[in-house]
């Protein structure tokens, strides 16, 4: 008789406070579905919207945008683009200097002329506009939905190109070329579709905007080269032949059309040789475009903005880089061209502050392209948590960097008076004070606005003008600011009226200050204004008190202006810097980060100057 099989249950017993899934997977399942709400999406976007409007307020440390819009003004005004650049001085300086920024002076212009200085921001942000659009076409023909993964690429290029892209002049119009030229490379290249014919044309536009053309030049280059090579050695990741025909064919219309200017063909051939010129390394000392990012990674201190860029510039070349691992990893994917170009202008990058403002978007849409050749693009989606912690992280940084070290207070030109010497200006030709007129080198931008052709300027941003010798000369006066320096630039000058941006030209001041041949007429919240004691009498003793009291500042309460004015006053009269030192104490916020290093700073000289 057979035996009847027994049949026993295995019962598994659940302890109550043990899961299957770890602590970090269910971390990141939290932060998934988090990331994935459309009301998080669009919380997260209008905080990011606030966030990058307030780590962009106006500057006082460029005044390129002032002499670009008299530019703009007299070729709009007189209908040529030829101009005789030696006009604006009374300096010798070289009337036949090539400076082609006829059309993006010209823009500027305009915009300022329909909506005063709030069109150039308005102006901008048509340019970032017209950036999101690009991202937004690449990611139609990705086929894929915007979320957070696009919005923490975004929010890290504005943070990445912020410190040449805060400012308002023909710049702008270059970051919105080259994010063009850039999308149409790697779209034609996704889709195997001829786009590259639109190349010439924004060269063309592109050359009479403004240098950055340059830069666009050698990244379609470069490009040509990689692809070129990559169809010889690496056919898998190369272009087909009849795209990378077309596009070495649209590379040389793009050079062609460089001719399409006022200068022909010579102003490209004297551009790269400017480029090239050795000079150019007096010019890196004192202008902060040609600086490196690499020492600011860990600086001693932290410096706002820089530290910020420098660190994502890196971050993002990791990931570009960790992108092109995984595709070689997993499908044996090399793409020589594209990380290439990652490569090369990360280091631009970072070994030029101005290069900055490329290589942000030759990453985004190289981790883009590189994932979707690869089959990865679902990868995107798994990093949409860390996407979500990047933009917290990101906007946590920014805003407590602009609460805590930004000294500008103007956003849209509220408070303008702290970005320009307007009233040092307004006072200047009030009084009818007499030319010639000395100026510090960042000034004379605003001044060529605001006082041509009543005054003109003894030296300006421009620097190409004034390579002859009077900007070796200002630069023998930067490099030893006191009264020999003083006396000798007065001599060969003759000049009997002097504004100094106080702010930046601290130092200038002091030896205008504790001259015996000058005395202090006037000071606002950015320029102080001498006059030589041998026409002082054209001024009244009143006047003078009334417009360089420190009382005038007790409202002010950027830390900045308030410190730099504690310089002014201290070579002046003592006693009108305690005043300064108080307004400092009352009015600037105990949220920023300096506050009580500037008090102790403040507090020792004065105690040091009693002593004596």
């Amino acid at each position: 008789m057979a035996r009847k099989k027994k049949h026993t249950k295995t019962i598994s017993v659940q302890h109550p406070h043990k899961s299957t899934v770890s602590l970090p997977g269910r971390i990141y399942a939290v932060l998934l579905t988090i990331a994935r709400r459309k009301d998080i999406t669009w919380i997260l976007l209008l905080l990011t919207v606030i966030t990058i409007a307030a780590y962009y307020p106006d500057q006082a440390d460029d005044y390129d945008t002032w002499w670009h819009l008299k530019y703009g003004e007299y070729f709009v005004t007189n209908g040529t683009w030829n101009i005789d650049h030696s006009s604006f001085s009374w300096t010798p300086s070289i009337a036949e200097w090539k400076k082609l920024t006829w059309l993006g002076s010209s823009l500027i212009f305009l915009a300022y002329k329909v909506a005063s200085y709030q069109g150039l921001h308005v102006l901008r942000l048509l340019i970032f506009t017209g950036i999101v659009l690009l991202v937004l076409l690449f990611k139609k023909r990705l086929g894929e939905s915007f979320d957070l993964t696009y919005m923490a690429g975004l929010l890290l290029i504005a943070v990445a190109i912020n410190p040449t892209a805060i400012y308002l002049k023909p710049e702008m119009f270059t970051i919105l070329f080259f994010a063009a030229i850039v999308y149409v490379y790697f779209t034609s290249k996704l889709i195997t579709k001829n786009l590259f014919y639109v190349y010439p044309f924004i060269f063309v536009l592109w050359m009479n905007t403004h240098a950055g053309y340059v830069v666009g030049l050698v990244f379609i280059t470069g490009v040509l080269t990689g692809e070129a090579t990559a169809f010889l050695f690496f056919k898998h990741s190369s272009m087909p032949k009849e795209l990378l025909v077309k596009l070495a064919v649209f590379t040389v219309i793009s050079y062609a059309v460089l001719i399409l200017n006022p200068y022909g063909i010579t102003f490209f051939t004297e551009h790269i040789g400017r480029i090239s010129n050795q000079d150019q390394g007096v010019n890196r000392l004192f202008v902060d475009s040609y600086i490196n990012r690499w020492q600011y990674l860990f600086p001693k201190t932290y410096v706002f903005r820089r530290t910020n860029t420098a660190w994502i510039l890196v971050c993002m070349e990791v990931t570009v880089l960790a992108a092109f691992l995984h595709g070689y990893l997993k499908k044996r994917y090399i793409d020589i061209t594209v990380v290439g170009m990652n490569i090369v202008f990360f280091y631009f990058s970072m070994k030029m502050a101005r290069g900055a403002l490329y290589f942000p978007f030759i990453w985004f849409f190289s981790v883009l392209y590189l994932l979707k050749k690869t089959e990865a693009l679902h990868l995107r989606k798994m990093m949409l948590p860390a996407s979500l912690i990047v933009i917290i992280f990101c906007l946590g940084i920014c805003n407590y960097n602009t609460v805590t070290a930004n000294t500008y207070t103007s956003w849209f030109s509220s408070n303008f008076e702290e970005c320009v010497p307007e009233k040092a200006v307004g006072y200047i030709m009030e009084h009818n004070l007499p030319n010639p007129l000395f100026n510090d080198y960042l000034s004379g931008g605003y001044m060529i606005w605001a006082m041509y052709p009543r005054y003109k300027v003894f030296i300006d941003p421009r620097y190409q003008p004034y390579v002859n010798g009077v900007w070796q000369d200002f630069l023998r006066f930067r490099q030893k600011p006191d009264s020999d320096g003083l006396n000798n630039l007065v001599s060969k000058y003759s000049f009997k009226t002097a504004l100094i941006h106080h702010v930046l030209y601290n130092d200038l001041v002091n030896a205008f200050a504790t001259s015996p041949d000058w005395e202090l007429v006037f000071v606002d919240e950015i320029a102080a204004v001498f006059l030589n004691k041998s026409v002082i009498d054209t001024i009244s003793v009143q006047d003078i008190e009334k417009n360089t009291g420190a009382e005038k500042f007790e409202d002010i309460t950027n830390p900045r202006i308030l410190y730099s004015l504690f310089g002014v006053y201290l070579a002046v009269d003592s006693k009108e810097s305690e005043k300064i030192l108080h307004y400092y104490k009352n009015n600037v916020s105990q949220l920023y980060g300096d506050r009580k290093k500037h008090i102790a700073v403040m507090d020792r000289v004065l105690t040091m100057q009693s002593a004596h």
